[in-house]
């Protein structure tokens, strides 16, 4: 595989830049585990000297929905993005749907975390759209 085509290039940017997005989300729900004593098994509270607890705290499951919610739209994001940039689509293409549905997704991120509504949904329907479109343009690329 080679990353010479602008599509590719910004699809490897964009799976790169969201790999890292969702590791930097993780360890802040990590760090909010920690900081609010809520942890996810019997053992990590037997690690802190704590009695289990099936309490949950509202600031670490933001976290971890935000988490699942980039898992969700990230696996198809990934295998279709790749198949999109393979079809060597138009700059303005590539741009708004690879690039543009990386950008959304981390604005999708600050605001589901800061619970900035109806910012957070506007976010969610263009990566949602912008897939949609990559698929069925890869498919028209495909099969026409």
């Amino acid at each position: 595989m080679s990353f010479e085509t602008l599509a590719w290039k910004l699809w490897a940017a964009a799976v790169l830049g969201l790999a890292l997005k969702m590791l930097i989300l993780a360890a802040l729900t990590s760090r909010a585990r920690l900081q609010t004593k809520t942890f996810a098994s019997p053992e990590d509270y037997e690690g802190q000297g704590m009695p289990p607890s099936a309490e949950r705290d509202p600031r670490v499951e933001r976290h971890r929905r935000a988490h699942r919610n980039d898992l969700e739209n990230f696996l198809p994001f990934f295998a279709v993005g790749a198949i999109y940039a393979a079809t060597d689509p138009s700059r303005w293409g590539a741009w708004l749907c690879l690039a543009g549905f990386a950008i959304a997704r981390l604005l999708h991120t600050i605001f589901y975390l800061r619970r900035a509504m109806p910012h957070r949904t506007l976010a969610y329907a263009y990566g949602y759209f912008a897939t949609i479109w990559m698929i069925l343009a890869s498919g028209w690329a495909i099969f026409a």
